[in-house]
């Protein structure tokens, strides 16, 4: 069976536990999918793969791309996350779909993508990944074509700098 069978097969699974709310086995049934599998270019050929090799072989018909799987395990992760109420984790992943090809060329899907990624970066509980993704996200450049949200994130990166000044002068 190909990879992108058992990855398709694993996250309707966990479509499945999430539409029963069982979330202890939504989690559990997520953890068997590393996220890296998404990120092998699968384009590079390689002459001889050794015996242990992890490769994804193409998809059948029948089932997405590894794109397309990228984006539905990501979307699950959300709504899994969504009922943990962690916001810097939808956070990640939507920041996730964002960086799916057929998402940045596409205006009509980055844009709701990237809203959600500022309004969840503002809900998060700070801490340090909250400030390092804030400022990753205000150095996009297509940002500025969201000039509210681009001003919404500053702002948040203001009103924490002034939090942290505070908290060491008491």
């Amino acid at each position: 069976m190909a990879k992108t069978g058992k990855i398709a097969f694993i996250l309707e699974q966990v479509r499945l536990c999430l539409d029963h709310q069982d979330y202890v086995r939504a989690q559990i049934l997520s953890r068997k999918i590393s996220p890296i599998v998404f990120d092998i270019d699968t384009s590079k050929e390689k002459k001889k793969p050794k015996e242990g090799d992890n490769l994804v072989e193409e998809a059948p018909a029948d089932i997405p791309s590894l794109l397309e799987l990228k984006r539905i395990y990501y979307e699950l992760m959300i709504r899994y996350y969504t009922h943990n109420n962690d916001y810097l984790e939808i956070c990640r992943c939507y920041k996730a779909i964002y960086d799916i090809p057929s998402v940045k060329e596409n205006p009509a899907l980055w844009t709701p993508v990237l809203r959600k990624i500022c309004w969840f970066l503002v809900l998060a509980p700070h801490d340090p990944m909250q400030s390092s993704l804030l400022n990753s996200t205000l150095d996009y450049k297509i940002l500025s074509e969201l000039p509210n949200f681009r001003l919404m994130l500053k702002v948040a990166v203001i009103l924490l700098s002034s939090q942290i000044i505070c908290l060491n002068f008491t």
